[in-house]
């Protein structure tokens, strides 16, 4: 039987106090959710902008250095193009940006650029400022001066200073001006998204989607010293290394042809360079054939001479035939730079190596990834494979194996392990396949290999955002550190800083997590390479455009890092 009570009734009083109550806590609670809202909507831009940027990337590499814009004309400087999608899916892109209402450019050094308003269009520059059209719903603007703009092509060469950030004008006139110089003009949404920095003759874009990572203008403080070479053409360095003897070796690629450079052989040529402890070249050699050849990664050697690899399309010069789009490419040369040998492997589609190292046995050990499965592969699992790769000293191919899911799979960084085999690590978007569940997008990876490059553990970590391991060590106690970036924060991840993290991460011996720690600041911040230091604690190197947090203001632009860690991953304060 149901029984029925009285309810007492709210006197006016009561019912406005509630009402009022109600009030507040609407004004509280709406708010968070709308900031949570906003957060979370940030976050996956610009982790939709990062797998956005390896795809822009990964065209560039298989189509002869352009970059997937609407049209013909690839961008230059101040006239960044519209990003085309219709270009990039489905090989290179998976799934198209799922937030709308943002614009999409890609400048001449391949960065992928986004934000809510278009750039700035129709720049003028008088006898005494730069002006230009104002933007609807822009906060700010900046100023870039562009320098050695009688460079062309590279990124290394051509500078983008930053000149000023203007409020509430659409003018400005530089110290120093020079009505003759180039100058850039970018807009800052309210999100603190920016703008490509175009210049005169922009005349806006149609297409919008959304966008991009931070911009990069890297305005570095002056190390010892700072010296720049090369030729005419685009001249790049990927990889160094302190020498025996005080000096570096470095390796990337160049279009060059004159300066510092030889008859460049065909498009995008290797090169090795030398450099005495001060930054003076001893010698700078570049190498390959009629297509586009990359170096990655180098290591003095301990005859005193070098290994490098990378990448290369070339089926001629100093390359002998070409397996099918890009080849792995193995190099060995004496301690003058002359050519011991190049080699190449692969099969029919892309094939990349990032990381290289000599073995014990006086070998080498690589690392990088591939879409192959002929060849000198066996069955792609789907994608991109991670590859690791054992060759004599000789370079002849030992063994190469591919491992992975149905996803993309790269490895970046690889090292030999005290048992004979091998750690690598990388990241992954796979769920199946070697890998276990995807903690989100791409998930950090830690695999190890016994000595013939068979499969002993693959495991994957992260949270609900993008993940990237670049760098690993085999630790004392028989473990292994690691250092990249993060942009999650949950799962194996605590709060985020701000945009990306750094990240350094401690596994036992059988790639159990034993920590993963991530420091930073209000924007990107990643680690490159880690070591473990005679103290039992770590030491890790990487660049950083925050200003704040665990960061102790910011000098200009990206930079330098470096950053000691307790042997439980604790940051030491000075």
């Amino acid at each position: 039987m149901f029984k029925f009570y009285k309810i007492k009734r709210f006197s006016l009083i009561e019912l406005i106090i509630v009402i009022a109550i109600l009030g507040i806590l609407a004004a509280i609670v709406i708010p968070n959710i709308r900031d949570i809202q906003g957060k979370s909507r940030i976050t996956a831009i610009v982790s939709d902008v990062r797998n956005l940027q390896t795809s822009v990337d990964m065209y560039q590499l298989e189509n002869y250095g352009e970059y997937p814009v609407v049209g013909e004309e690839q961008p230059s400087i101040g006239l960044p193009k519209q990003l085309s999608f219709d270009k990039l899916y489905p090989k290179y892109i998976r799934n198209l940006p799922k937030n709308e209402g943002l614009y999409y450019w890609v400048d001449y050094s391949g960065k992928v650029w986004f934000s809510t308003i278009d750039s700035p269009k129709n720049i003028e520059k008088s006898d005494t400022e730069i002006s230009w059209e104002n933007i609807d719903n822009a906060v700010s603007y900046s100023v870039y001066e562009v320098e050695n703009n009688n460079l062309t092509g590279s990124i290394g060469n051509i500078k983008e200073k930053h000149l000023a950030t203007i409020i509430g004008t659409e003018n400005y006139t530089p110290e120093d001006y020079n009505k003759d110089k180039t100058y850039l003009v970018s807009a800052i949404d309210v999100n603190g998204f920016e703008t490509a920095p175009v210049g005169m003759g922009y005349k806006g874009i149609s297409m919008f989607m959304e966008n991009q990572q931070e911009p990069i203008i890297p305005v570095t403080p002056t190390p010892p010293f700072i010296k720049n070479y090369g030729g005419s053409g685009s001249d790049t360095f990927q990889s160094i290394e302190r020498t025996n003897d005080g000096g570096y070796v470095a390796v990337g690629s160049s279009k060059s042809s004159d300066g510092d450079l030889t008859e460049n052989k065909g498009s995008s040529d290797f090169v090795i360079a030398k450099f005495d402890g001060n930054g003076n070249k001893v010698w700078i050699k570049n190498y390959g054939g009629s297509g586009l050849d990359y170096f990655y990664s180098v290591q003095e050697t301990s005859d005193g001479g070098y290994v490098a690899v990378g990448y290369s399309y070339s089926p001629d010069g100093d390359l002998t035939g070409n397996k099918g789009s890009n080849d792995f490419v193995i190099a060995k040369f004496d301690s003058d730079g002359n050519k011991v040998w190049i080699k190449n492997y692969g099969g029919s589609d892309g094939d990349y190596f990032n990381s290289v190292q000599e073995t014990s046995d006086g070998g080498y050990v690589a690392v990088g990834f591939s879409q192959s499965s002929d060849g000198d592969l066996t069955e792609n699992k789907g994608c991109y494979d991670f590859v690791i790769a054992k060759f004599d000293s000789d370079g002849n191919k030992v063994w190469i194996k591919n491992y992975g899911g149905s996803n993309y799979d790269y490895f970046h960084s690889v090292q030999e392990t005290s048992d004979g085999g091998y750690v690598a690590v990388g990241f992954s978007q796979s769920s199946d396949g070697d890998l276990t569940r995807n903690k989100g997008e791409n998930d950090f990876v830690i695999a190890k290999f016994d000595s013939n490059g068979n499969k002993v553990w693959i495991k994957n970590y992260g949270g609900s955002s993008t993940d990237y391991f670049y760098s690993v060590q085999e630790t004392s106690d028989g473990g292994y550190v690691a250092v990249g970036y993060s942009l999650s924060s949950d799962r194996d991840l605590t709060e985020n800083k701000g945009s990306s993290d750094f990240v350094i991460a401690k596994f036992d011996g059988n790639g159990n997590k034993m920590w993963i720690k991530n420091y930073g600041g209000s924007n990107y911040d990643y680690f490159n390479s880690v070591q473990e230091t005679s103290d039992g604690g770590y030491v890790a190197v990487g660049y950083s455009n925050s200003p704040n947090g665990d960061l102790s203001g910011n000098k200009g632009g990206n930079d330098f890092i470096i950053a000691k860690f307790s042997e439980e991953g604790e940051l030491y304060e000075d």
